[in-house]
């Protein structure tokens, strides 16, 4: 069982009384998906609202981890892609890769390379991710025949990377985190491997590539490998810049240049879609957005704020 099957396992309840997509359904989604990823008249500005907190729905546990090994300087390191990739065994949008990162970018995702950075962060300081996760789901409990999941989590990061982090869900008490478990997604790459991925675009492409090479939707896994390193360890601007340089050369990805920002969006089936929106000024990850295309339409949507601060516990000043 693939782990596209797993996931279609667990969303098949919600979808238990719903016709087969058509593919006027599909393009209609799609043409939305787009048109809400286009420049907008006014920059978008990208804060955290105060909102009802509830627990995070199983259906973001439902995809299994997918373990893959990459190899680094003659050796093998198995890494861990995380529960974001969703590998379907057949797929009209999945395409093999070559072994090596091609002369011609394919789309404009390495452009962000010219502004990539981070904040400046002396030793002993921190800095503070927060990520809020609204899932929505079906229920025939509530009027509007949706409900929002929401959790909210910070991050302190010191500035060696390989000191403990510390994290704080739904304004509860800070832990200290491990480097090399991030998240409490039940497997994540340790920092330790993140240190040792090649800074160089190519040699990067490289060893992200050759655990799919025989995958026929190894761009789509490429695409959720490199998301769980922009989300789940949150990468520094060394490895962010050579990364989108990486994702130019990765074929079917969509980059729509929004002025205040750059989304990212990819398609694993007619029915989900997955799109990262980076902040042109800097590089850095504003939201991520899945969607399950159909009728009833499911989506899980992330959005991250930053900041530098001199403790663990500290909030940036606004």
């Amino acid at each position: 069982m693939t782990e596209h099957d797993r996931l279609l396992g667990a969303l098949r309840p919600i979808r238990a009384e719903v016709e087969e997509m058509s593919e006027q359904a599909f393009q209609s989604g799609r043409e939305r998906l787009l048109t809400a990823t286009k420049s907008q008249d006014q920059p978008r500005v990208h804060r955290l609202a105060e909102r009802t907190r509830s627990r995070r729905s199983p259906l973001v546990a439902a995809a299994a981890a997918v373990v893959v090994v990459v190899g680094i300087g003659g050796g093998a390191v198995c890494l861990n892609a995380g529960p974001d990739v969703v590998a379907p065994a057949t797929s009209s949008y999945g395409e093999p890769l070559p072994p090596e990162m091609p002369s011609q970018p394919l789309n404009r995702a390495g452009e962000l390379l010219a502004k990539v950075t981070d904040q400046s962060q002396r030793p002993g300081q921190y800095r503070y991710v927060a990520e809020r996760t609204v899932v929505r789901e079906r229920t025939p409990m509530h009027p509007s025949g949706y409900v929002d999941h929401e959790t909210l989590t910070e991050w302190w990061i010191p500035a060696n990377r390989d000191d403990p982090w510390s994290s704080r869900r739904d304004g509860g008490a800070v832990e200290p985190r491990d480097p090399s478990s991030l998240t409490s997604a039940p497997s994540v790459v340790p920092e330790r491997v993140v240190a040792q991925l090649p800074r160089d675009p190519r040699r990067l492409y490289a060893a992200i590539a050759a655990p799919f090479a025989s995958s026929r939707s190894a761009n789509q896994l490429f695409f959720s490998y490199a998301k769980s390193l922009l989300v789940a360890n949150k990468v520094p601007a060394d490895l962010r810049g050579p990364l989108f340089q990486a994702l130019s050369c990765v074929p079917r990805i969509e980059v729509h240049n929004g002025g205040v920002d750059v989304s990212l969006t990819t398609y694993f089936d007619n029915s989900v879609s997955e799109t990262l929106v980076i902040n042109s000024a800097d590089g850095q990850l504003l939201s991520t957005s899945r969607t399950f295309w159909g009728r009833p339409q499911t989506s899980e949507d992330s959005s991250y704020e930053y900041g530098v601060v001199g403790a663990v516990g500290e909030k940036p000043t606004r």
